[in-house]
């Protein structure tokens, strides 16, 4: 298990954030239908509001749920897995992101603008990495397509259906 964690981490850690938002025409994410916003505003507004999918919460919902029903002593394991996950991004990824963020002059205009990119991207990952530390019992599917979007420099804004049907909204 740690072994796949640590390829999962390096590959969060390779991801160079937001490099491309608004540019996301040609984006091709494995097994998804995108649309694509126009503004951070859009994006954002869209991530935060009660109009947004469940989909991110019952992808993780989804995972812990059967995590706990099939694979019980696995399970035991979250809360360690996790906190030592959250260790190192903190102390690497999370300061990275954040300098990202900071520098975006847009989300300056937008009430909590960068506050709630980070929170969005900070839960990203630990459900991300969650996921692929759980992969031999559980296969990765929505998360996986979710980091696919960041690899691509852009943000996940929405999913507007019920996973696994529907799109990804993506900046």
């Amino acid at each position: 298990m740690n072994e796949t964690i640590d390829r999962a981490l390096e590959r969060l850690f390779d991801i160079n954030f937001f490099a491309n938002v608004g540019s996301a025409k040609t984006l091709v994410v494995d097994g998804c239908d995108i649309v694509v916003l126009n503004s951070w505003d859009e994006a954002v507004t869209l991530r935060g509001s009660e109009q947004a999918s469940d989909a991110f919460s019952e992808a993780r919902s989804r995972l812990t749920r059967r995590l706990s029903a099939e694979f019980r002593k696995e399970f035991r394991e979250w809360n360690a897995i996790s906190r030592r996950n959250r260790e190192r991004f903190e102390t690497d990824l999370f300061t990275k992101v954040d300098k990202v963020i900071d520098a975006i002059p847009e989300l300056q205009s937008i009430e909590h603008g960068r506050e709630l990119v980070k929170d969005f991207v900070r839960w990203d990952m630990i459900h991300y990495a969650a996921e692929q530390a759980y992969s031999e019992l559980v296969e990765p599917s929505f998360y996986s397509c979710v980091i696919e979007v960041y690899e691509a420099g852009c943000f996940p804004c929405n999913w507007n259906e019920v996973w696994p049907n529907g799109r990804i909204w993506v900046f």
